[in-house]
């Protein structure tokens, strides 16, 4: 490490840059963060109605419908990658503003309980039981990801291997305050084409297909929870009990090589 910053050091007192990159605008140049001011909506309905069909049995059925919207941008900067379709997955991918996932509408979750005392045992005995399907919100953490797609900024990385080589466009200048990080001139270099399909004409991008891979069809998070269990009354203030409780998650999001791809273009696929 003290070889690296003495490297550096060299490079500044031989007027020398090495490597200039980071987050620029793709129509100035200038050095830009990535700022999306993300939104998301949520909603719910719940409704439950108890059934006393007998002194000793009573039903309890309910339902809940969930709605969760999709991540997106108050400004409309958010960009969705889409492929294309067939033998056309990657040549025909398209990069285009969006939100991160359309919201589906039908998340009705059924919750059903009911408690039982048989007449044999005289209440003593009762059985409880019961049953309900809970969504979830999409993982944030990863479908915000969307945000390091091409399109708002572009992050070009320019690099002189030796103080002799050519420059690749390196802009060697100074913040116009020492403590502005964004206060770099433009680099004329950093400008980017952008092709109809939303990608830039040359270079390599990263896109980030997740979420955007399942714009209008993409699962909600859930949960069936179901339980069971029985009480005995054993007299002098005891009770015995046993119980069962189990859940089941489906639909659940997980991080992933896969999730990342890097596409050259032009396009030699």
């Amino acid at each position: 490490m003290p070889s690296y910053r003495f490297f550096n050091i060299w490079d500044f007192l031989n007027d020398a840059p090495h490597q200039e990159n980071g987050n620029f605008s793709p129509v100035s140049g200038i050095p830009t963060t990535i700022r999306q001011d993300q939104r998301e909506n949520f909603g719910a309905l719940f409704v439950q109605v108890d059934f006393k069909l007998r002194a000793n049995l009573t039903l309890n059925l309910g339902i809940r419908w969930s709605y969760f919207g999709p991540l997106y941008d108050k400004n409309g900067n958010m960009f969705t990658a889409v492929p294309g379709l067939g033998t056309d997955f990657l040549t025909g991918l398209v990069v285009r503003r969006g939100n991160s996932w359309q919201p589906q509408m039908g998340n009705f979750g059924p919750q059903l309980g009911f408690a039982w005392s048989p007449s044999l045992f005289k209440s003593k005995l009762v059985l409880r039981g019961g049953y309900g399907l809970s969504f979830n919100q999409q993982e944030i953490a990863l479908t915000s990801n969307i945000v390091n797609n091409p399109g708002l900024a572009v992050s070009p990385s320019f690099v002189m291997s030796t103080p002799t080589s050519p420059n690749p466009g390196i802009v060697y200048a100074l913040s116009s305050g020492v403590h502005d990080l964004n206060g770099f001139p433009a680099n004329p270099n950093a400008i980017t084409t952008f092709g109809p399909n939303g990608l830039p004409t040359t270079g390599s991008v990263n896109v980030f297909l997740f979420p955007g891979f399942f714009p209008d069809s993409f699962p909600t998070m859930h949960t069936h929870h179901y339980s069971a269990d029985v009480q005995y009354d054993l007299g002098h203030q005891f009770v015995a009990s046993l119980g069962y409780q189990g859940t089941v998650s489906e639909n659940l999001l997980f991080n992933g090589w896969w999730q990342l791809l890097e596409c050259a273009w032009p396009r030699e696929l």
